[in-house]
């Protein structure tokens, strides 16, 4: 049985020095191994991770932040410097900031965010952007009108519920697509044209079942796959579950 990991994938653009630090992103993957792979990624001098701040709370000279990923990864930052804590208290839900620091193995697995093994103990902790107060709705109100939610999209979309559907829908699509690619079947370079033609139209033509009673051809799931990895970038993978 595949066990779940939590690892860091590094995304750097443009010219580093040696001293640099490379933006990390958080995602969930699966290994056969133990946490390896992520104990040597902590072991490194510093990670700097962008996130939303989710939540905050100071506790006496320390200071925690819940950093999240859309659409629903997330870890816990913890800052002790005087510095660090007087600028978290400033911080307003839904901005968005860079926490540079070490990640080291929590001393108890943190419930509240997805990364559970994990926490970032920050020296330094930079606003990219801040966000206005107070906010059109909380993020977790499930109670919040339909009318708000609509009047404010942008918000929606960054519920836990938005985020569920989209990935549910994205992973159907994906699913289908792989099943097109499977029904169509590789081009076999012997054929002549006219049946190779053929044989991809027929592959193309074929309807494919994409939910109760709904059969859609591979063209159009094709086009509902590209359409919700564009909103949703990171579940933009290999369309047969390879990440």
């Amino acid at each position: 049985m595949r066990r779940q990991r939590w690892v860091l994938q590094r995304h750097c653009s443009g010219s580093f020095t040696a001293t640099a630090i490379g933006r990390a992103t958080i995602r969930q993957g699966t290994s056969l191994s133990s946490l390896t792979s992520l104990g040597a990624t902590a072991a490194k001098p510093a990670t700097r991770i962008r996130g939303r701040v989710e939540t905050t709370r100071v506790r006496g000279k320390i200071a925690f932040i819940h950093l999240r990923q859309p659409p629903c990864h997330s870890i816990q930052v913890v800052a002790s410097a005087a510095d660090i804590v007087r600028r978290v208290k400033e911080l307003t839900p839904e901005s968005i900031i860079d926490a540079t620091g070490t990640l080291v193995p929590a001393e108890r697995p943190v419930t509240s965010a997805s990364c559970k093994n994990y926490e970032l103990h920050a020296e330094r902790v930079d606003v990219v952007s801040r966000a206005a107060t107070p906010l059109p709705f909380p993020i977790k109100d499930c109670n919040t009108r339909l009318d708000t939610r609509l009047n404010h999209r942008v918000m929606g979309m960054r519920t836990p519920l938005a985020a569920s559907v989209l990935r549910l829908v994205s992973a159907h699509a994906r699913a289908c697509l792989c099943l097109c690619s499977r029904t169509a079947g590789p081009m076999d370079h012997g054929k002549t044209n006219e049946s190779a033609a053929s044989h991809s139209a027929h592959g193309m033509n074929e309807r494919v079942h994409f939910c109760d009673g709904v059969f859609l051809p591979p063209l159009v799931v094709f086009f509902l796959l590209h359409a919700f990895s564009l909103h949703h970038p990171r579940l933009d993978r290999d369309p047969c579950g390879h990440t």
